[in-house]
């Protein structure tokens, strides 16, 4: 706050600013400047964490987890960060989950997480969720999901569902995936697609995703427009969905350019079955030259990332022509796990030379 004596002065640097802003001052009226506004900074932090201070005194969860959340993060208060003070941060977000402030104790079970000491984590995290905080009803029913401490796929099943009745995103989007694969509730394909559908509309490229998949067979162009999206922000299964929709031609006409275009796009993002499928385009000669150099290339990325299209690759070897099988031997050869003579043959030892190759990359 500015004196009566500095007042007049502020009003006419206001006043003129534009033409103060491009002389230069000498550094120790700079340095004054500077010093003044640090202390003015510093009497408002100091008067506000006087009010949550005697807030929290008179027994205030909120203003108790308020501080606490300053304190750990050192966190900016009234425009200037707050000195981090692990202790001091723990002392009130102790006290605030000691008055059933449920996100308090939330809070305590990342810090102990974060700390390696699951035991406490854990506690918190159990002591949080039955008061209420979505974000740890979560994290304890995926703890029962994946059988860190216990497993029990029913009870995972109830806490990711409150959480996901809060609308905390991470929940709803797993809640889907567990109506769909039947985890801790029957199986219903019809309430997964309408968890996903919820999500989709508010934006989760991933739920887009799932919405097109599951979709595809009976409503053709809107999954078509909910992997569009999906893909436009950036979700690289749809990418592959829509290169896999335009090659076979699954409701709209089939485009082998636009196929190959989508595939190049999820596979630049890492997508290994776009590089198999890619690998077969270049190999068939299709959407582009033929090319089995380029075509084995493809499938040696798609086999060090686990392709699940590689299957198709082992039974049905003559659907490759041999300038493909030197090439990809030729590949493995240098990859240091064949050892035979480059024959253009898929024989037993180029098998065992891929599943060394698959071995590599898990």
């Amino acid at each position: 706050m500015a004196t009566p004596a500095q007042r007049p002065w502020i009003r006419r640097i206001g006043a003129t600013g534009l033409v103060l802003t491009s002389l230069a001052f000498p550094a120790s009226v700079t340095t004054a400047v500077t010093a003044q506004a640090a202390t003015a900074g510093d009497s408002r932090q100091q008067a506000t964490l006087a009010v949550l201070r005697g807030k929290a005194e008179a027994g205030d969860s909120g203003a108790m987890l308020a501080l606490g959340q300053y304190y750990l993060g050192g966190l900016p208060l009234d425009g200037k960060p707050l000195k981090a003070d692990p202790a001091e941060a723990l002392r009130w977000l102790r006290q605030a989950a000691n008055h059933n402030n449920a996100e308090a104790a939330c809070t305590l079970a990342s810090i102990y997480r974060s700390r390696n000491d699951a035991i406490t984590a854990l506690s918190w995290t159990q002591r949080a969720a039955k008061g209420g905080a979505p974000a740890c009803m979560f994290a304890l029913g995926m703890r029962m999901l994946s059988g860190a401490d216990f497993k029990n796929p029913q009870q995972a099943f109830a806490w990711i569902k409150k959480a996901a009745d809060t609308g905390f995103l991470p929940a709803q989007f797993q809640l889907g995936q567990l109506y769909l694969a039947g985890t801790g509730t029957p199986k219903d394909s019809g309430k997964a697609v309408a968890a996903f559908q919820a999500l989709a509309q508010r934006g989760v490229p991933a739920a887009m995703f799932y919405v097109c998949a599951m979709t595809g067979t009976t409503k053709k162009q809107e999954a078509r427009e909910w992997c569009k999206k999906a893909a436009g922000a950036g979700n690289r299964m749809a990418m592959y969905q829509l290169g896999t929709i335009y090659l076979t031609g699954d409701g709209v006409p089939r485009n082998e350019t636009e196929a190959r275009r989508w595939y190049a796009r999820a596979a630049a993002l890492g997508e290994p079955n776009s590089m198999f499928w890619l690998g077969m385009l270049d190999e068939r000669g299709i959407a582009g030259p033929q090319n089995s150099q380029q075509a084995a290339r493809w499938v040696m990325k798609a086999l060090r990332s686990h392709s699940l299209q590689i299957d198709g690759l082992l039974q049905q070897p003559a659907n490759w022509s041999p300038a493909f099988w030197k090439a990809l031997q030729t590949q493995l050869k240098q990859a240091g796990v064949y050892q035979e003579s480059i024959d253009g043959r898929f024989t037993k030892a180029t098998m065992q030379a891929i599943a060394a190759v698959i071995k590599q990359g898990a």
